[in-house]
């Protein structure tokens, strides 16, 4: 780890700057989010990382319930809540036309990166507190498709899929096949 300043951090792949939530809502076209009171900035993720996202969006538009979307990278802020963070995707009825939603998603999908610690413990700690009813985590090192469901205000894990075509659901019975195989290529 090396230090960019006495009050940045630096890793591999994310730089973490504490500031206030103010501070981080004056920012114009910012590509980050904030959490913990830092803005944490991430390079952009690898062509893998994206063509996981992409794939695994579409399917998921195959079977989206009446009124739903799915999208790619937009920022969620609860109301009340001064963090702002942005899955890989989500699906959602909200028909906000902002750069995030208030509104609580259907589904909250994570792909894991190199810091894990991010998505499995920071990322998925607020998602439960802010009511996401299920998360996904995609994990190409363990080559596995992570099905979490809030309960009691935390998530359990409802199935983990490592192989072959799988049928992994969330929301009301929504169920999305996936070609585990083909998509962690």
């Amino acid at each position: 780890m090396s230090t960019g300043s006495p009050m940045t951090t630096e890793t591999l792949d994310e730089t973490r700057t504490p500031m206030s939530w103010e501070d981080y809502e004056a920012l114009e076209d910012v590509r980050g989010e904030y959490f913990g009171g830092q803005l944490v900035v991430t390079g952009f993720p690898s062509r893998r990382h994206q063509r996981i996202v992409l794939d695994l969006a579409i399917l998921i538009k195959e079977t989206l319930p009446p009124g739903a979307e799915v999208l790619p990278s937009w920022g969620w802020s609860p109301v009340g809540v001064r963090e702002e963070l942005g899955p890989d995707l989500m699906v959602h009825t909200s028909q906000e036309d902002e750069r995030l939603t208030a509104s609580t998603p259907l589904l909250v999908v994570e792909v894991l990166s190199s810091n894990r610690r991010t998505d499995l413990v920071e990322k998925m700690f607020r998602y439960a507190r802010w009511g996401a009813a299920t998360y996904w985590t995609v994990d190409r090192r363990d080559h596995e498709l992570v099905v979490h469901e809030l309960h009691d205000d935390m998530f359990r894990v409802a199935a983990v899929h490592t192989s072959g075509v799988v049928v992994a659901s969330y929301g009301d019975h929504v169920e999305v096949e996936v070609d585990l195989d083909a998509l962690l290529r």
